[in-house]
Formats: structure tokens, sequence, C-alpha cells
């Protein structure tokens, strides 16, 4: 856990926001931690995008497959 920690990670936010491909960043509403960082990131590319999902937290595959799941076939479909 120590070596996965946020704060034991590089700051990739720059670089992030440089990526010319397509990223869909998703979060749940009750991760506060990154829903804040997900609002402060500006994407270069025009089809990336961040959505929050409803009732989810931190794992939201593991909370809200569905509708995760739809979000990312809907993302796909648009490449």
């Amino acid at each position: 856990l120590t070596h996965g920690s946020l704060s034991q990670q590089e700051d990739l936010r720059q670089k992030i926001q440089q990526l010319t491909l397509p990223i869909l960043w998703v979060t749940g509403d009750k991760d506060l931690i990154y829903n804040g960082l997900a609002k402060k990131l500006s994407f270069f590319h025009p089809l990336s995008q961040w959505i929050s999902i409803a009732h989810a937290g931190h794992r939201v595959p593991w909370s809200q497959s569905q509708v995760f799941m739809s979000f990312i076939h809907k993302f796909l479909n648009k490449l």
C-alpha cells in the first residue's frame, strides 16, 4: 500500500493534460479527492471527457458496474 499511495506517486497532471489521445476519466461522486483532481484537469484532446458516476466511490467498476460499462461503450463508440 505504501508504494501505491498517491503521496508516493509522481504528479502527472501536466503530462495528462498534454496527451493528444482521447481520455475517459471516470470518478465516483463519493471520491472527493479524484473528483477534485478531475475538475482541475483540462484535457487537450476534444474527445476527452470526465464523468462522475453517482453512488460510487473510488472503485467505480465494482460499485456501479453497469453504469461504468455503459459509459465505456459510449466513449469507445465515439472513437
